[in-house]
């Protein structure tokens, strides 16, 4: 009995042995779940200051992007690239701008610091601020050996947390042109089921000439823009003058307020004379060269008082005396003006230039002498300078279709291939029969030469494919310039369009057909064969550069592709 009371007494103990273990367990359980959510707290608090210092870090990359695009009064160049003669001018630019952000309240008292190779703005607060911690930046410009790049570097802060990124930017011109797949001053029409892949612009504002309704915009229903139209209108004088009413075909929407580009792209933002000089250098290391002349070589015959347009179409031609050249082999050549010949199954390495006088203005019935103390919208018959006295038989003008030019070419090219750009002088006006360029049949731009024009003509008429027929087969590559541009038939585009010529004199009804054209069209200056196979495509490269001779505003652009942390 004695043995039994004991071992009872054993068993009612292990209760209070098994509590105070588990009582043990809970404490140090529960310590250690104390712990683990300060643990968590303070995890979470430095986690979430290292994302605010990365957004602030973020922040001064974008302020740094602000601050070069607000940097309008760079200057333009010519040139295939910004050259290394600008640099210092222009990394002195940089400098300055930024030293104007000195006694701002941005700064609060403190100043740019600007030392060779590098700038430095001090940190800038931002609104985030909690307690003794706030969030800023810090910026550092460096310039890259090559001086046409910097890097910028933004240190973020927040509390204890600092956190830095960087990206490079380039020096180069402004190539936002080459975002549009066709870019006009002009009208613009779109016909006979063209496919353009990309946005189109036309500053077009005279929506009434005459007795014709000219918008902006002629888009037929069988034709798709895979982009927006762009206008300068707002949206209410987009539908108060019913801009849309002769939009039919497949487009992603209008983008209004685009910013006009007016004269940036007019015939004059052209110094194409570059190209005649033998040492210009269209990219570094490789120089124009010299240049033939063609009337130096002779021609197969000469195709007596030949009209082009041809005599069908119905619109006014020239009579020339055309040079004819079959099945040869052209290297580096100029054209020289007046000269107007005709090509035919011919090729074409490195630069084919044609020439042209810059200087004479045309009225609306003969051509007259520029006056360079005025601009092209202001040249009348009554204020240009005295005619010249060749320019007259007997008591009459020379006419569009009587007078020998001398001065202007008309170029006729059938079924030719290009191994390199057709370049022309800018002349400063246009008058669409003197100065043309027509490419007909298989024309084939196979230019790895200078891939970044095909041509650049700028106040030239440029005709692509048929006119009155259906047997053009075109394929180009690069940047298409002309004052007028038309499209017609097959036709394969990789690149921009852009039509430098905006008709600023009062021609009445006939001031409706000077727009770009992009595919067949039934106008008073093109008719649409009775049978037709060939569908206009256009697809832009925004990445493309831009070539020598276009004149462009140099800006500061981000390289996206250099980001890092």
């Amino acid at each position: 009995m004695h043995a039994l009371k004991t071992n009872g007494q054993g068993r009612r103990g292990i209760p209070s042995v098994l509590s105070m273990i588990f009582l043990s367990l809970l404490t140090v359980l529960s310590m250690s779940m104390a712990v683990s959510s300060t643990s968590s707290v303070e995890i979470a608090g430095v986690q979430h200051e290292s994302r605010v210092a990365y957004a602030a870090a973020e922040s001064g990359l974008q302020f740094m992007q602000h601050q070069f695009a607000s940097m309008t009064d760079l200057p333009s160049t010519a040139a295939s690239d910004v050259q290394d003669g600008e640099l210092e001018g222009l990394w002195g630019m940089i400098a300055d701008h930024l030293l104007k952000m000195n006694g701002t309240a941005n700064l609060q008292g403190q100043i740019v610091t600007v030392g060779e190779p590098v700038i430095t703005l001090p940190e800038i607060r931002l609104p985030l601020e909690t307690g003794q911690a706030y969030s800023g930046f810090q910026i550092t410009i460096t310039r890259q050996t090559d001086g046409r790049y910097m890097t910028v570097r933004s240190v973020g802060r927040y509390g204890n947390a600092v956190r830095s990124v960087e990206m490079s930017f380039r020096l180069a011109k402004d190539t936002s042109l080459l975002s549009y797949a066709v870019a006009s001053r002009s009208a613009m029409v779109i016909a006979s089921g063209s496919e353009i892949d990309g946005d189109v612009y036309s500053i077009w504002d005279v929506y009434q000439c005459g007795k014709e309704s000219v918008p902006p915009y002629v888009l037929q229903d069988d034709c798709t823009v895979d982009g927006y139209l762009a206008t300068h209108e707002t949206p209410d004088a987009w539908n108060e003058n019913d801009l849309a009413s002769q939009i039919a075909g497949t487009y992603d929407g209008v983008a209004y307020n685009v910013l006009r580009f007016d004269d940036d792209w007019s015939a004059d933002k052209f110094n194409t004379q570059m190209y005649k000089d033998p040492e210009a250098e269209i990219r570094p290391g490789v120089k124009v060269g010299v240049l033939t002349d063609l009337s130096t070589i002779a021609p197969d015959k000469i195709l007596k008082n030949e009209r082009w347009p041809p005599k069908e179409d119905g619109n006014p031609r020239e009579h020339l005396d055309r040079p004819l050249y079959q099945n040869r082999h052209f290297d580096n050549i100029i054209i020289p003006k007046g000269y107007n010949p005709q090509f035919e199954n011919c090729t074409f390495d490195r630069i084919c230039y044609v020439d042209c006088d810059d200087n004479v203005y045309r009225s609306t019935s003969n051509w007259r002498e520029f006056n360079p103390e005025l601009p092209p919208s202001k040249q009348t018959v009554d204020n240009t300078l005295p005619a010249k006295p060749y320019w007259k038989i007997g008591n009459f003008w020379h006419n569009s279709n009587s007078w020998p030019d001398t001065h202007s070419n008309n170029i006729v090219f059938e079924s030719c291939t290009f191994n390199g750009p057709v370049i022309t002088t800018a002349p400063k006006d246009l008058f669409w029969s003197k100065n043309a360029l027509y490419f007909r049949g298989e024309t084939r731009f196979q230019n790895e030469y200078m891939p970044e024009a095909a041509i650049l003509a700028p106040n030239f008429n440029v005709n692509i494919g048929g006119i009155g027929s259906d047997t053009s087969d075109s394929k180009l590559t690069g940047l298409i310039v002309g004052g007028m541009v038309d499209v017609r038939g097959e036709a394969e585009i990789e690149g921009t369009i852009l039509s430098t010529f905006y008709p600023d004199w009062d021609l009445g009804d006939e001031r409706a057909y000077y727009r770009t054209n992009i595919g067949y069209y039934d106008d008073k200056e093109g008719k649409v064969p009775d049978e037709f196979e060939g569908t206009v495509t256009i697809r832009p490269d925004p990445n493309q550069s831009l070539p020598m001779g276009v004149v462009s505003r140099i800006v500061i652009k981000p390289q996206y592709g250099s980001y890092s942390e």
